[in-house]
C-alpha cells in the first residue's frame, strides 16, 4: 500500500495505463495531487500539461470531488485489486460514496464466521476501552491547546463502565468541545449526513470521513465486515465496525484541524501551504490558505471548505500517531489497530492497546 493520497477538484478522465493511474484533464483543467508530483513518493511519474501517471502501487487513496469526472471499468478493478480507496463527492462537496475492495483475504470466511461470534462480554470490554481512550485524547487535545478541563476529562476516562453503561461519552463530549470552542459550539449529531452549521463542524466531519473511509478500507483488507460493529449496531449503517473504531481517531482530527483555523483566523494574509509555516506541515497547494474571522465568528460561518482547507486535512495522512510504544504514520497506525482487534476476534490477543495523543503528534 502506497502513501499518496490524490485529491482531483476538477474535471478529469481515470483510467489506466501499464498499471499506472492515468489522470487526463478534461476541459484544459489540471489534477492535483496532495503530494506534489516531483516529490520523492512520485519520483517516477510523467507529467505532460494536461496528462499526470502514478504508480498504482504509490497510492493510497483517491478523493474525487468533481461530479465531471469520468472513470473507466478497468480502473474501478484496479484500485480494488490494489486495495485503494476511492472516495466521491457530493454537491456540497463532501465525502458521499466509497469504493472498497472485497474478499481481499484468503481468510474472508473464517474471519467473518468468527467475528459474527464474538461475545457480548468481550464487544462490552472493547467499547468501554474504545470509550477511555476517546476521552483521554479528548483530555490531551484541551492540555496541548492549554483549554480548561483536561483534568475533569482524565477522570472521567478512568471511571468508564463496560460497554461505557454510565454513558460517560456523551457528557464528556458536551464537556470537551464547549471547552475547545465555544459554550455556543454544538455538534452536528451525525458526520455523515450533511447537517453541518458552521465551518468548524464542516472541517472536523470532512476529517473524520476521510479517516473512516481508511479504517473501513483495513476492516476489508483483514477479511472483516465492516457493517458488523462491536457498539454501533444500526441496520441502515454499512460501516458500523468503522464508526467504532473512528472514536478513538476523532481527538487527532480535532486538533490538527482546531491547529488550522486557530492559524488561519489570527493572520491577515497566510503564506502559501508549501512555506512550511502552517501549524502542521501542510501539503503542497496553488495560491494561498485564506484568512479566517476569530473562532467564535466561525459559529455562524458559511460551512463550505475551500480546496485549500481540504488538502490541509488530508495532509493528516502524513503525520505519526504513538501507538503501543512506536510511531506510526496514520494509514499504518490504523491497520495496526485493525489487526490487534482480529487478533482478539481470533481468540489470539485479549487486549486492545489503542493510540494515545501526545504532543509528538503535534511536533
Amino acid at each position: 500500500m502506497g502513501e499518496l493520497n490524490i485529491f482531483i477538484s476538477n474535471p478529469a478522465k481515470l483510467s489506466i495505463k501499464s498499471k499506472n493511474l492515468n489522470i487526463k484533464s478534461l476541459e484544459s483543467s489540471e489534477a492535483e495531487s496532495l503530494d506534489s508530483l516531483d516529490s520523492q513518493d512520485s519520483k517516477n511519474a510523467k507529467a505532460p500539461s494536461d496528462e499526470v501517471f502514478i504508480p498504482l502501487d504509490n497510492i493510497s487513496s483517491i478523493i474525487v470531488d468533481n461530479p465531471m469526472c469520468i472513470f473507466t471499468h478497468t480502473l474501478l478493478d484496479f484500485l480494488a485489486q490494489k486495495n485503494i480507496v476511492l472516495i466521491v463527492c457530493d454537491d456540497k462537496h463532501l465525502p458521499s460514496g466509497i469504493l472498497l475492495s472485497l474478499l481481499n483475504h484468503s481468510k474472508t470466511s473464517l474471519h467473518l464466521r468468527t467475528q459474527i461470534k464474538l461475545n457480548s462480554k468481550t464487544k462490552a470490554t472493547l467499547w468501554q476501552e474504545i470509550i477511555k481512550v476517546k476521552i483521554a485524547n479528548q483530555a490531551a487535545v484541551l492540555e496541548i491547546l492549554g483549554k480548561e478541563n483536561s483534568e475533569v476529562l482524565r477522570k472521567m476516562a478512568k471511571k468508564v463502565l463496560l460497554n461505557d453503561s454510565s454513558n460517560l461519552e456523551a457528557l464528556a463530549a458536551r464537556i470537551y468541545f464547549s471547552s475547545l470552542f465555544s459554550e455556543d459550539f454544538k455538534r452536528s449529531k451525525s458526520d455523515f449526513k450533511r447537517r453541518e452549521e458552521n465551518i468548524i463542524n464542516a472541517m472536523l466531519n470532512y476529517g473524520y470521513a476521510i479517516i473512516r473511509a481508511k479504517i473501513a478500507r483495513s476492516i476489508c483488507a483483514k477479511g472483516l465486515l465492516p457493517s458488523f460493529g462491536i457498539f454501533h449496531d444500526s441496520s441502515l449503517n454499512a460501516f458500523n465496525l468503522a464508526d467504532d473504531f473512528l472514536e478513538v481517531f476523532r481527538g487527532f482530527v480535532d486538533i490538527y484541524a482546531y491547529k488550522y483555523i486557530e492559524f488561519t483566523s489570527r493572520r491577515s494574509k497566510a503564506p502559501p501551504c508549501d512555506e512550511g509555516r502552517c501549524p502542521f506541515e501542510t501539503p503542497k497547494a496553488s495560491g494561498t490558505i485564506a484568512p479566517r474571522k476569530s473562532i467564535s465568528d466561525l459559529l455562524c460561518s458559511p460551512n463550505e471548505l475551500n480546496k485549500e482547507d481540504k488538502l490541509y486535512l488530508l495532509g493528516i495522512f502524513k503525520k505519526e500517531i504513538p501507538l503501543n510504544g512506536k510511531m506510526y504514520l496514520f494509514d499504518k497506525g490504523i491497520d495496526e489497530v485493525i489487526s490487534q482487534y482480529l487478533r482478539i476476534v481470533l481468540g489470539k490477543d485479549s487486549a486492545l492497546k489503542l493510540p494515545l495523543l501526545d504532543t509528538r503528534f503535534c511536533d
